[in-house]
């Protein structure tokens, strides 16, 4: 996909500015390391998207398996720019997996039949096996990190034996790649309205 059309979601959506990478250890990682070395304050979100990544995270200890076909994305944002103060609790893990789960009945809408359900508090489950992970992260009390890992178009590849019997992808499940692009775009949207 040309890089091009991916910065065509600076004009589209909230966002910014957007990175992105044929491969990248995590984009949670990217993500916090620019937030780091920024000197101006955030005037908006940024995205950093992956079309792989070699050290992809969940929550806890637990790792993200990020092969090709995947889309991989961390969100960089002010607590504002999703509705946040400083000082509320809001399960954002929830809401981001909701964006998710309404984006990929949209995007999956006239396809085979299908279920997706958010796992609380982080998870999206497609017929009933993990299709999404979220991952948020607050690197300053005036910033948040939401990574979301999603199993869009890997329609066979090889899985390790420690998750085959809980993952899928939204492509072999519904018979048919969904667009990378039009996904974010919507996505984007949905949760930064």
């Amino acid at each position: 996909m040309n890089p091009r059309d991916w910065n065509l979601l600076t004009k589209e959506t909230p966002l910014v500015k957007v990175f992105r990478y044929a491969e990248i250890a995590s984009t949670n990682d990217r993500a916090r390391d620019h937030l780091r070395r920024r000197r101006a304050p955030l005037s908006g979100p940024i995205l950093f998207a992956a079309d792989r990544q070699t050290a992809g995270r969940g929550r806890g200890d637990h790792t993200w398996w990020s092969p090709d076909g995947g889309l991989f994305l961390s969100y960089a944002a002010r607590r504002s720019d999703f509705g946040l103060s400083e000082g509320e609790s809001v399960e954002l893990s929830v809401a981001a997996a909701d964006a998710v789960a309404q984006t990929l009945r949209r995007r999956a809408e006239g396809r085979k039949p299908f279920s997706v359900r958010v796992k609380h508090p982080n998870d999206v489950m497609l017929n009933g096996r993990k299709v999404c992970g979220i991952l948020i992260e607050s690197p300053t009390a005036e910033t948040v990190i939401v990574g979301i890992g999603v199993n869009l178009n890997q329609p066979s590849v090889p899985v390790p034996e420690e998750i085959r019997n809980r993952y899928i992808s939204a492509e072999a499940a519904l018979g048919a790649p969904l667009d990378p692009l039009s996904f974010v775009t919507e996505l984007t949207e949905r949760l930064f309205s």
